[in-house]
């Protein structure tokens, strides 16, 4: 059986996850990659829909996994 394809997140996207990694809330990264709220809750949807789940601690265990994220 053939691999799957990578996952491909945009910068922006490893940077949420890297933050979520950290254990930053949604607001402390908006505030730290100086973007809103909704636009971190908007960068998780994207994420969760390329990582095939819907929460962030699967979505930080899945990058890490699979190289996108390094702690």
């Amino acid at each position: 059986m053939p691999a799957a394809p990578p996952v491909l997140l945009s910068d922006r996207q490893t940077e949420v996850l890297k933050w979520a990694a950290a254990g930053k809330s949604r607001g402390v990264t908006a505030d730290i990659m100086n973007i809103s709220e909704a636009a971190v809750d908007d960068h998780f949807r994207r994420i969760f829909k390329k990582l095939n789940c819907n929460d962030k601690v699967v979505a930080v265990l899945r990058a890490m996994s699979s190289g996108i994220i390094h702690l």
